[in-house]
């Protein structure tokens, strides 16, 4: 499937060519070794937005995406964001309990202890002792 304007030629694949995963974030640390984790490449949430973006840009003016598919999509996205932080939040809950520290834990994910912390403090994962 091929989102494309006939005039700027732009596609998908296009865009999810050009685009980079970045992983200077704490999200995206997390998201990294979800990823190492699974052995998956996931859509991030930067490169969804740039996908939703060029597609709203690239539309014809005069024949413009039916409200209900953009709503649709917008649905999907919120889902994928709440299912990606329940699995965060299981994965740390699993995680969490074999390491001794939040830093040990923080080392093995390729993340920050502070990363680390706020997502306990999220999930409302309890401390240790």
């Amino acid at each position: 499937m091929s989102v494309s304007d006939s005039t700027s030629g732009v596609s998908i694949k296009d865009v999810l060519a050009n685009s980079s995963v970045k992983t200077g974030t704490t999200t995206d640390g997390l998201a990294a070794a979800t990823n190492s984790a699974t052995g998956k490449q996931a859509l991030g949430k930067d490169a969804f937005l740039q996908l939703l973006v060029t597609q709203l840009k690239n539309q014809n003016p005069l024949d413009p995406q039916d409200n209900t598919a953009f709503v649709a999509q917008l649905a999907q996205f919120s889902s994928l964001e709440a299912a990606v932080a329940e699995f965060e939040k299981n994965l740390l809950e699993k995680l969490y309990p074999s390491h001794p520290s939040t830093r040990q834990l923080a080392t093995r994910l390729s993340t920050s202890h502070s990363a680390i912390a706020m997502r306990l403090r999220k999930y409302g994962i309890p401390g240790k002792g």
